[in-house]
């Protein structure tokens, strides 16, 4: 089967596995992860690899929006990675737009975080829903040991072009966990609690979509819990 469009190859991957075809899982059943002690020490970025020419926002991300993304937001990005993937050795492949496909905006669907006490609740539900309304452009402002490349559509459309996306991907990212997706991090009124969804691909059919609960302690965001909310 041919793939033409990155509509076939990336939001099948993040966003239509979610609507067809992929195992969900029960409603409000978090899956829990370890919590973190402390997160590792911030470290500079060893590699950076955008190509701005491949960049190529038409009418299909209309909405997409020039706003900087603030920095609060990237330290929350890197915990939620260095948590999930410590390993200094991977390369981290992160899309360079910001997610909105698997986005709930139901106050229900945060009630699955059952083991800690959201503060300034609606506030924090309210901040994630209003900037995961547009779609925003990522820099490379992640504090983590990997390598961290942001991946243009361009370079997914000319990758995917075929059934032999995910080979060509490999063999240019070696050492690589998949192609993240991330989105646009919801604060509650002091910025000690945050949410986000993070999702990742590594395959056809082989990827997984969270929401995730963070607060700050002792200055560090750590990751408090996890709710699954697809899998392919």
């Amino acid at each position: 089967m041919i793939l033409t469009t990155i509509q076939k190859v990336f939001f099948i991957i993040f966003a239509v596995a979610v609507l067809s075809g992929c195992m969900n899982p029960p409603d409000n059943t978090p899956v829990q992860t370890p919590n973190l002690a402390e997160t590792p020490a911030q470290t500079e970025i060893i590699n950076v690899t955008t190509n701005e020419s491949d960049i190529n926002l038409d009418s299909e991300y209309e909405d997409y929006s020039s706003d900087i993304i603030p920095d609060s937001e990237y330290e929350v990005y890197s915990s939620v990675i260095l948590n999930k993937y410590p390993h200094p050795g991977n390369k981290i492949v992160i899309y360079q737009l910001t997610s909105n496909q698997t986005i709930c905006y139901n106050y229900d669907c945060f009630q699955n975080f059952k083991n800690y006490s959201l503060k300034n609740y609606s506030m924090l539900v309210d901040d994630y829903k209003n900037k995961n309304a547009k779609i925003y452009k990522l820099e490379n402002k992640f504090s983590i040991p990997q390598t961290v490349i942001l991946i243009s559509r361009g370079e997914l459309n000319k990758m995917f072009q075929n059934e032999k996306g995910w080979d060509l991907f490999y063999e240019k990212y070696p050492n690589s966990p998949g192609i993240f997706s991330i989105s646009r991090v919801g604060f509650n009124s002091d910025q000690t609690q945050a949410i986000l969804y993070f999702g990742y691909q590594r395959g056809f059919v082989w990827g997984e979509g969270y929401r995730i609960f963070l607060t700050k302690d002792e200055g560090k965001w750590v990751v408090k819990e996890e709710v699954l909310m697809w899998v392919s």
